[in-house]
């Protein structure tokens, strides 16, 4: 397990691309079925995927760390016992640790660097505005402005996602969403090649997994998409009874009405995954810095509001070249400040020696979405920015590279 920064913080936690990442499952799943990788696999690939298996069914749980799973299962005997029919792995989600950005390399296969969504909110250059990458539009504005007004989800990513590239090979795939996002921007955007089918409660959505295994005689790769989780831990926290049950529920359906129910020659056939795209850590009011227009360090240093997550920061700010002394004695020992470049050679972003297709012209355009310095939050500290009045404090967040965020499960089930 490779450390961060040993000489800045010791709790800081890279991505681990190179085998061990959401990146690398992605890559796996495609291997699976013939088709080419775009990078590394799995490091226990083999252990998992084999040609016996013709369905794969990966399910995503929405800030489902690992840690906030093992902190579950060590409170409620149930849900471990539940818990002892799944292979557990631990593999890290990507930098940031952020839901935009985890479910673009996931769908994609691609580091944050190449395809380009490197953040919840980012400054893009066409629109001259600052983008909510969720809701693809401007702060505070309803979904899909920036839709209506010229971007086009099917052509805004540089990449492909893996569902085209599985329709490609002639392999069947599905999208199962909550209706409320299924005809969202950010949903045709990530699930481009995929048939997409709604649900509005996780009853519906078992069910309709289901229903697909079962009427469908060819492979088939099923894509489920869990939401309600991130957002009870950002309101409730993670040791909150909606964020535990909701999480502890999904699987009681899953065993009881799914695996328990489905016709032994499926369930043989098939590959259950489930994983999180990040996890979450729970946070204090006293852990919050906030800022705003009139603030001494926005006036003095920045040429445009921070963006990115409040626990993964971007900062765009003049040429001063007092701005890194300042930031540093104003949050002594709270936040790891860096410049792009020293985070591009990091590899926070991904491993950009074998970019694989996606040229350097994209690559610079993808990091131009960013700010001169990126801080990083350690402990429960976050840098908070009031765009609007309607901005308040959530008891739970993520973004940065704690353990508690940038770890999450890969639950495996799969009968022999």
């Amino acid at each position: 397990m490779e450390l961060f920064d040993k000489n800045l913080n010791d709790t800081l936690y890279l991505p681990e691309y190179e085998g061990n990442s959401l990146v690398n499952l992605s890559n796996s799943i495609l291997n699976s079925y013939g088709i080419k990788p775009l990078h590394n696999l799995l490091n226990f690939d083999e252990t998992i995927f084999n040609n016996d298996k013709k369905n794969i069914v990966l399910i995503v749980i929405d800030a489902l760390g690992y840690y906030n799973l093992l902190r579950l299962a060590e409170k409620s005997p149930d849900f471990s016992a539940l818990l002892d029919f799944f292979n557990l792995k631990k593999i890290t989600s990507v930098f940031p640790t952020t839901t935009s950005v985890a479910l673009t390399s996931l769908v994609t296969g691609t580091y944050p660097i190449e395809h380009g969504i490197m953040g919840y909110l980012l400054f893009l250059e066409r629109f001259n505005s600052i983008m909510n990458m969720i809701n693809l539009s401007p702060i505070g504005f309803p979904r899909d402005i920036f839709v209506r007004h010229g971007l086009n989800p099917n052509k805004f990513l540089p990449v492909k996602t893996i569902f085209q590239h599985l329709t490609n090979a002639g392999i069947k795939n599905w999208t199962i969403t909550s209706n409320a996002f299924k005809n969202s921007g950010l949903t045709r955007m990530h699930h481009q090649g995929s048939s997409i089918k709604g649900y509005s409660d996780v009853v519906e959505m078992i069910m309709l997994i289901k229903d697909l295994l079962e009427k469908k005689n060819e492979s088939n790769f099923i894509f489920c998409y869990w939401g309600l989780s991130d957002m009870y831990g950002h309101i409730y926290g993670t040791e909150s009874e909606e964020y535990c049950y909701g999480i502890e529920l999904i699987f009681e359906i899953l065993m009881k009405k799914l695996l328990k129910r489905l016709d032994k020659k499926i369930l043989k056939e098939t590959l259950f995954l489930i994983t999180g795209d990040h996890g979450q850590i729970n946070t204090s009011w006293r852990d919050e810095k906030w800022l705003n227009a009139s603030d001494e360090m926005t006036k003095k240093y920045f040429v445009m509001p921070p963006t990115g997550d409040t626990r993964s920061i971007y900062l765009n700010t003049n040429d001063d070249t007092s701005f890194k002394d300042y930031f540093r004695n104003r949050y002594d020992n709270q936040f790891t400040l860096l410049t792009k470049m020293d985070a591009v050679e990091t590899g926070l972003f991904g491993d950009i020696s074998k970019n694989n297709g996606v040229n350097g012209i994209i690559i610079e355009k993808n990091l131009r979405r960013i700010g001169k310095y990126i801080a990083l939050a350690h402990s429960c500290n976050s840098l908070n920015y009031k765009y609007t009045s309607e901005d308040r404090r959530q008891r739970g967040k993520h973004g940065s590279l704690n353990e508690w965020e940038v770890f999450v499960p890969l639950l495996i089930y799969a009968d022999r």
